[in-house]
């Protein structure tokens, strides 16, 4: 008999909280969003709701974008610079290329947080 039982199941509870609470704030917006397509519907403005949540999201999505870009680029520089190149490591070109959406995300966070600020 094995005294130390598998810890494997509880581990895995702990994979798929984060999960979850992702899942939940992503739902959580979007039922925002709905809602308030449905009030500007109902005031027959959905153009004006399209034009105001294109100013406010699309500055967002555009520095999300160029963050990326700048530190994928800088990280493949340094690979690189250190004499391995990504595509010798498939399996790892994907997951720093997955991990790299977190600076990004974390520097265009303040547009996030005030979008009307970057448009004035």
């Amino acid at each position: 008999m094995n005294p130390f039982p598998d810890s494997a199941p509880r581990s895995r509870v702990w994979l798929w909280v984060p999960i979850v609470v992702i899942i939940l704030l992503v739902l959580r917006s979007a039922a925002g969003y709905v809602v308030e397509y449905q009030w500007w519907r109902e005031m027959a403005q959905v153009e004006t709701w399209v034009a105001l949540l294109s100013y406010a999201v699309l500055p967002g999505i555009l520095g999300f974008i160029l963050a990326y870009a700048v530190v994928w680029v800088a990280h493949a520089r340094g690979m690189k610079a250190a004499g391995v190149r990504l595509r010798d490591h498939r399996a790892y070109a994907a997951v720093s290329s997955l991990a790299l959406l977190i600076p990004a995300g974390l520097a265009t966070l303040a547009v996030w947080a005030d979008r009307w600020t970057l448009l004035r």
